[in-house]
């Protein structure tokens, strides 16, 4: 679980930190996501055990996977309009209605975006299944697909402005269920 913490944490961070690094004057944000992604393909080709040219074949083709998965999770991150920052009950009807549709349209983007990093996965388990292992396999792509699962839920329940009571890696006590005694 830490490792898989280790190797897809930066992809959320990158995400969030592409609006605000790039405001930041001096700081090159495409230098600092290619550090990470640099840092993460070693670990997890240390992780696999893959040693010399495999390794290094490795390293270059798992970097040409971030990189296209990072296309299309930075596209998730954009910052809120002015009218999404409104309380509800401050806006007009056509505002109103406005955002619903903007929530809408949001939603759309999420389920092709979805697509999207699907089919880059599947392109990039193809090129990795030539030349490892089914268990490596399992490492390189579960490990993206648990934690993507868990930043859907944190992002939900954020969105809920509720905390996550319930026992788990990233909550408060012990294991309740989430439902808390029935209440």
């Amino acid at each position: 679980m830490k490792r898989m913490k280790r190797i897809l944490l930066p992809i959320c961070l990158l995400g969030c930190m592409a609006v605000s690094a790039q405001r930041q004057e001096g700081f090159d944000f495409n230098a600092f996501r290619a550090e990470v992604m640099e840092r993460r393909a070693e670990r997890l080709a240390n992780d696999l055990d893959l040693k010399d040219q495999a390794k290094a074949d490795f390293k270059a083709l798992y970097n040409k996977f971030q990189e296209e998965m990072f296309v299309v999770i930075a596209s998730e991150f954009q910052s809120r309009s002015e009218l999404e920052r409104k309380k509800i009950d401050d806006l007009t009807d056509d505002e109103a209605m406005l955002r619903v549709k903007n929530m809408f349209d949001r939603k759309t983007q999420s389920i092709v975006n979805s697509y999207n990093r699907l089919e880059i996965e599947k392109k990039y388990y193809a090129e990795f299944a030539k030349t490892m292992n089914n268990k490596q396999l399992l490492k390189i792509f579960e490990g993206s697909q648990n934690f993507r699962q868990r930043m859907g839920n944190n992002r939900q329940r954020n969105r809920q402005g509720g905390m996550n009571f319930g026992g788990g890696n990233d909550s408060f006590g012990g294991d309740f269920n989430n439902d808390f005694g029935g209440f």
